[in-house]
């Protein structure tokens, strides 16, 4: 009988076989052994593994092998394993005085407290910060800023100076009075009841829009408008939900200009220090230029 030399295909080791033996399990496609031990430890679905970590043998599923570069006898190996891979290059926590290392891989400061201290601005800085911000909105405006204009300077002013109006005095400038307690002169030479009636009156001059104040509405009784544009009339409710007394006021303009069909806008304190809101409000005034009155 002639025995030719075949593979084990499991331990891999070469062993005597007869050809009509081979053919057989060639067109079977059967596995071949050189043994009955290596029979059942292939049908063993487990195989000997190495632990990449701690080099311990361990049985592991055959699949593993195929599926996965590196393996483990535990959990808490594969952690540690790749642990070490992620944050094996620790670097130095950014404060300057701290030499601590950073623990945490996306981290930039090794601890709360380093991370507070080292963003903890100085002083100098909200001072600079609210003074230079005063001082830039008087220069393009000609008038001092109300809170509610320039409300990014107000943290840093009342950090610095304790209250906006000592912010307003550090900067060179007299703290906006009480409302209805002073009168402001408009560019166009008009005298106004309060500051947001000059921004509303300074609004209508720079677009060359024709205007008149204190216009009468039509009726016995003595009110008027704060500004009368063409065929519009604006009126700049600026104590409404304050005052009763004025809310009453609000109420009896709102019935005259519904009796008389009367085109009324109606404007707020939120819409005089917002540019686009007082925009939208005026538009129809925009589209519309009047002729002088």
């Amino acid at each position: 009988m002639c025995l030719i030399s075949v593979k084990c295909d499991y331990c891999n080791r070469g062993f005597p076989k007869s050809r009509r033996r081979i053919n057989e399990s060639i067109k079977n496609n059967w596995n071949q052994f050189c043994s009955k031990q290596c029979l059942v430890l292939n049908r063993i679905r487990k195989v000997m593994l190495e632990c990449d970590h701690c080099q311990k043998k361990y049985l592991g599923q055959k699949r593993v092998l195929k599926r996965f570069a590196t393996h483990f006898c535990s959990i808490k190996c594969r952690t540690i394993f790749h642990n070490q891979l992620r944050f094996k290059p620790r670097k130095k926590c950014k404060r300057i005085d701290c030499d601590s290392k950073v623990s945490q891989q996306h981290s930039i400061y090794c601890s709360q407290d380093c991370s507070a201290k080292d963003r903890r601005k100085s002083p100098n800085h909200f001072k600079s910060k609210a003074l230079v911000g005063i001082r830039q909105f008087v220069k393009e405006h000609d008038r001092i800023p109300v809170k509610r204009e320039v409300y990014y300077l107000y943290t840093p002013a009342k950090r610095a100076f304790g209250t906006w109006n000592k912010a307003i005095k550090a900067a060179g400038y007299d703290p906006n009075p009480i409302m209805f307690s002073k009168r402001y002169q408009a560019k166009d030479g008009h005298w106004c009841d309060s500051l947001s009636e000059k921004i509303l009156d300074d609004w209508l001059s720079l677009r060359n829009i024709p205007h008149k104040i204190n216009f009468p509405y039509p009726g016995e009784r003595r009110l008027t408008v704060d500004f009368r544009v063409g065929d519009y009339w604006i009126e700049l409710f600026g104590l409404s939900g304050q005052h009763k007394r004025y809310d009453q006021l609000k109420e009896e303009k709102i019935r005259i200009a519904q009796e008389y069909r009367l085109k009324l806008i109606s404007i707020y304190l939120s819409d005089v220090f917002s540019p686009d809101k007082l925009t939208i409000k005026l538009n129809p005034i925009l589209q519309n230029l009047p002729q002088p009155i």
